[in-house]
């Protein structure tokens, strides 16, 4: 084999190693914690039919999706998606304008199980009243940080669930509480608005690859 030709099949090998490298890269869902993703949607459109919305008004404003209490329902605005997870890292995008508060709400297959609650001048992790109005069980409030939320002024949440652990962080502020029932199987997601309006985008939902 000629010296010439050696070096053209070495250079072909190596291209198509380059090539297949970055295919694997952009292929891949498991990111370097080791977390997979579950689902997107950016909410750039209609959501899907996949999330009910029985309770207030859902709309897609400017590219993200608008919910606003009606008061007929005597209800929050609630936007709910079915999933089935435990350990878990959801990430999402959100403002305020003019909402009093926004949660994002996270049930088992029967009752309320934790959630993230977002208020004008700060948020809070709870754990749920687990069992209804009639039985002994309360809401507690695991973790509380004051922070403003402007309105119009759109901000990136990050909760990580980890066993009985559940820590939300906000921009660049973090809580976190641990209470038994978090650790619980999730059924579903839902978005919460009280009052009006409050918007969301780009919802992540990734969980561990093994």
């Amino acid at each position: 084999m000629s010296v010439r030709l050696f070096c053209g099949i070495f250079a072909v090998l190596v291209l198509l190693a380059g090539a297949l490298s970055a295919a694997d890269k952009s292929t891949s869902t498991v990111d370097a914690a080791g977390m997979k993703q579950l689902y997107s949607e950016d909410f750039s459109s209609s959501p899907s039919t996949d999330w009910q919305t029985a309770k207030g008004t859902w709309k897609n404003v400017d590219g993200a999706l608008q919910g606003s209490e009606e008061a007929s329902d005597k209800h929050a605005a609630v936007a709910r998606h079915e999933f089935k997870f435990n350990d878990a890292v959801l990430e999402l995008d959100f403002k305020l304008d003019g909402a009093k508060m926004v949660s994002l709400s996270i049930n088992d297959a029967k009752n309320h199980l934790c959630r993230v609650q977002i208020y004008p001048d700060r948020f809070r992790v709870m754990k749920d009243d687990h069992d209804g109005p009639k039985g002994p069980d309360k809401g507690e409030v695991l973790a509380e940080k004051t922070l403003e939320f402007k309105p119009g002024t759109w901000h990136h949440i990050r909760v990580e669930f980890k066993g009985p652990m559940m820590t939300a962080k906000i921009d660049d502020t973090s809580a976190g509480g641990e209470h038994a029932q978090i650790a619980l199987p999730k059924a579903n997601l839902g978005l919460v608005v009280g009052g009006q309006t409050a918007s969301f985008r780009n919802l992540r939902l990734s969980v561990p690859a093994n």
